[in-house]
Protein backbone atom coordinates (compact mmCIF):
# COMPACT_ATOMS: atom_id res chain seq x y z
CA UNK A 1 0.00 0.00 0.00
CA UNK A 2 1.20 3.36 -0.36
CA UNK A 3 1.87 5.74 2.44
CA UNK A 4 0.03 9.05 0.74
CA UNK A 5 -2.15 11.40 3.14
CA UNK A 6 -4.92 11.33 0.88
CA UNK A 7 -6.39 8.11 2.06
CA UNK A 8 -5.47 8.44 5.56
CA UNK A 9 -7.05 11.81 5.38
CA UNK A 10 -10.01 10.29 4.49
CA UNK A 11 -10.30 7.36 7.16
CA UNK A 12 -9.62 10.64 9.98
CA UNK A 13 -12.92 11.80 8.32
CA UNK A 14 -14.48 8.98 7.91
CA UNK A 15 -18.21 10.07 8.86
CA UNK A 16 -19.65 12.94 6.23
CA UNK A 17 -19.49 16.78 7.54
CA UNK A 18 -22.64 18.68 8.01
CA UNK A 19 -23.31 20.36 4.97
CA UNK A 20 -21.68 17.78 2.70
CA UNK A 21 -23.63 15.73 0.82
CA UNK A 22 -22.79 12.39 -0.27
CA UNK A 23 -25.59 10.46 -2.44
CA UNK A 24 -28.19 12.06 -4.70
CA UNK A 25 -31.39 10.24 -5.03
CA UNK A 26 -31.38 7.01 -7.05
CA UNK A 27 -31.53 7.95 -10.73
CA UNK A 28 -29.87 11.54 -10.16
CA UNK A 29 -27.03 12.57 -12.33
CA UNK A 30 -23.60 12.69 -10.85
CA UNK A 31 -23.31 16.45 -9.35
CA UNK A 32 -19.83 18.43 -9.54
CA UNK A 33 -18.89 21.39 -7.70
CA UNK A 34 -15.39 22.03 -8.08
CA UNK A 35 -15.19 24.99 -5.74
CA UNK A 36 -14.88 22.57 -2.67
CA UNK A 37 -11.68 20.81 -4.46
CA UNK A 38 -9.97 24.18 -5.25
CA UNK A 39 -11.00 25.15 -1.54
CA UNK A 40 -9.45 21.96 -0.71
CA UNK A 41 -6.40 22.38 -2.43
CA UNK A 42 -5.75 26.05 -1.25
CA UNK A 43 -6.82 25.51 2.57
CA UNK A 44 -4.42 22.50 2.79
CA UNK A 45 -1.52 23.79 0.60
CA UNK A 46 -1.34 21.44 -1.81
CA UNK A 47 -1.13 23.41 -5.10
CA UNK A 48 2.87 22.80 -5.74
CA UNK A 49 2.51 18.97 -3.80
CA UNK A 50 3.64 16.46 -6.50
CA UNK A 51 0.34 14.49 -6.55
CA UNK A 52 2.52 11.58 -6.46
CA UNK A 53 4.09 12.17 -3.42
CA UNK A 54 0.42 13.38 -1.68
CA UNK A 55 -1.02 9.67 -2.97
CA UNK A 56 1.69 7.30 -2.67
CA UNK A 57 4.55 9.08 -0.54
CA UNK A 58 6.89 9.72 -3.36
CA UNK A 59 7.40 11.30 -6.39
CA UNK A 60 8.33 8.67 -9.46
CA UNK A 61 10.84 9.82 -11.97
CA UNK A 62 8.49 8.55 -14.27
CA UNK A 63 5.43 6.59 -13.33
CA UNK A 64 4.16 2.85 -13.79
CA UNK A 65 0.95 2.31 -15.38
CA UNK A 66 -0.23 0.79 -11.67
CA UNK A 67 0.95 3.70 -9.88
CA UNK A 68 -1.13 5.83 -12.23
CA UNK A 69 -4.45 4.11 -11.67
CA UNK A 70 -3.53 4.28 -7.91
CA UNK A 71 -3.23 8.07 -8.31
CA UNK A 72 -6.26 8.51 -10.19
CA UNK A 73 -7.98 5.84 -7.77
CA UNK A 74 -7.25 8.03 -5.19
CA UNK A 75 -7.52 11.38 -6.70
CA UNK A 76 -11.36 10.25 -7.59
CA UNK A 77 -11.88 9.09 -3.54
CA UNK A 78 -10.87 12.24 -2.28
CA UNK A 79 -12.91 14.13 -4.41
CA UNK A 80 -16.13 12.07 -3.25
CA UNK A 81 -15.11 12.41 0.21
CA UNK A 82 -14.77 16.28 0.07
CA UNK A 83 -18.44 16.27 -1.29
CA UNK A 84 -16.56 18.00 -4.58
CA UNK A 85 -18.23 15.04 -6.51
CA UNK A 86 -21.20 13.54 -5.42
CA UNK A 87 -22.55 10.14 -6.72
CA UNK A 88 -25.83 9.12 -7.19
CA UNK A 89 -27.45 6.81 -4.54
CA UNK A 90 -26.43 3.59 -4.07
CA UNK A 91 -22.99 4.79 -5.50
CA UNK A 92 -19.56 4.97 -3.40
CA UNK A 93 -16.10 5.67 -4.99
CA UNK A 94 -15.16 1.87 -3.56
CA UNK A 95 -17.58 0.56 -6.48
CA UNK A 96 -15.21 1.55 -8.95
CA UNK A 97 -12.02 0.29 -10.17
CA UNK A 98 -9.09 1.97 -11.90
CA UNK A 99 -6.46 -0.09 -14.21
CA UNK A 100 -4.39 1.37 -16.77
CA UNK A 101 -3.42 -1.13 -19.80
CA UNK A 102 -0.48 -1.28 -21.48
CA UNK A 103 -0.55 1.92 -23.62
CA UNK A 104 -1.42 3.80 -20.77
CA UNK A 105 -5.26 4.07 -21.47
CA UNK A 106 -7.29 4.10 -17.87
CA UNK A 107 -9.92 1.80 -17.61
CA UNK A 108 -12.43 2.24 -14.95
CA UNK A 109 -15.39 0.17 -14.27
CA UNK A 110 -17.55 -0.86 -11.59
CA UNK A 111 -17.08 -3.75 -9.08
CA UNK A 112 -19.66 -5.50 -10.00
CA UNK A 113 -19.42 -5.35 -13.86
CA UNK A 114 -15.79 -5.54 -14.28
CA UNK A 115 -16.31 -6.80 -18.01
CA UNK A 116 -17.68 -3.38 -19.00
CA UNK A 117 -15.17 -0.56 -18.80
CA UNK A 118 -14.98 2.91 -20.01
CA UNK A 119 -11.62 3.57 -21.09
CA UNK A 120 -10.03 7.21 -20.76
CA UNK A 121 -6.76 7.50 -23.92
CA UNK A 122 -3.98 9.33 -22.72
CA UNK A 123 -4.78 9.97 -18.95
CA UNK A 124 -1.52 9.24 -18.17
CA UNK A 125 -0.44 12.49 -19.28
CA UNK A 126 -2.68 14.55 -17.32
CA UNK A 127 -1.46 13.01 -14.19
CA UNK A 128 2.03 13.05 -15.19
CA UNK A 129 4.87 12.48 -12.79
CA UNK A 130 5.47 15.94 -12.58
CA UNK A 131 2.17 17.32 -12.16
CA UNK A 132 1.15 19.00 -9.04
CA UNK A 133 -1.96 18.65 -6.77
CA UNK A 134 -3.53 22.05 -8.01
CA UNK A 135 -2.69 21.95 -11.63
CA UNK A 136 -4.78 22.11 -14.75
CA UNK A 137 -4.24 19.06 -16.01
CA UNK A 138 -4.94 16.98 -12.23
CA UNK A 139 -8.42 18.80 -13.03
CA UNK A 140 -8.38 18.08 -16.91
CA UNK A 141 -8.02 13.92 -15.87
CA UNK A 142 -10.88 14.41 -13.00
CA UNK A 143 -12.93 15.49 -15.57
CA UNK A 144 -12.53 13.19 -18.24
CA UNK A 145 -12.52 10.30 -14.75
CA UNK A 146 -15.90 11.79 -14.33
CA UNK A 147 -17.45 11.67 -17.61
CA UNK A 148 -16.43 7.86 -17.58
CA UNK A 149 -18.30 7.01 -14.42
CA UNK A 150 -20.70 8.93 -16.06
CA UNK A 151 -21.15 7.10 -18.52
CA UNK A 152 -20.82 3.65 -15.82
CA UNK A 153 -24.07 4.72 -14.20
Amino acid sequence: MGSGRGKTRRSQTARPQLGVQTSTPPGERVIQDWKKWVEFVKNDGLGEVNVYEYYLGREPWQATHLQSAKVAAELFADAVALGAVVLPSPYKAEDFIFQMDTLGALHVSLKRNIGEAERLLNIDYFLRSDQRVGDDDVGYAMARILKAITALI
